[in-house]
């Protein structure tokens, strides 16, 4: 929802541009690659978090047609498939938090 956002605020307020920012944690992918490139230049002030493996961050699949509009910063542990079977670990709020914590540690 906050891609979305960020993009609709972009879109129709020019006087918000130049100081709009977004970073999102455990974001799925939203923007279709087939129009990507020509809306690529508007989320150069995006930061994307995920934790460890956080199977939102994963769909829909590329094979769908979809991208994330920045690469991913990963965080927390390294991504396993096993892990995409534990949400609760790794896309609930406490997770991120304890990630991050881990990271500034």
């Amino acid at each position: 929802m906050a891609t979305l956002c960020y993009e609709d605020i972009w879109f129709n307020n020019f006087r918000a541009r130049n100081t709009l920012r977004l970073v999102t944690f455990g974001s799925p992918r939203v923007i279709g690659a087939k129009n990507f490139k020509s809306i690529e230049h508007r989320f150069n002030r995006t930061t994307l978090y995920a934790n460890g493996s956080d199977i939102v961050t994963c769909v829909p699949p590329v094979i769908f047609g979809f991208r994330h509009v920045r690469n991913l910063t990963r965080i927390g542990n390294k991504l396993n498939v096993i892990g995409l079977f534990k949400p609760k670990k790794y896309h609930h709020i406490d997770g991120y938090i304890t990630s991050l914590r881990e990271v500034h540690e």
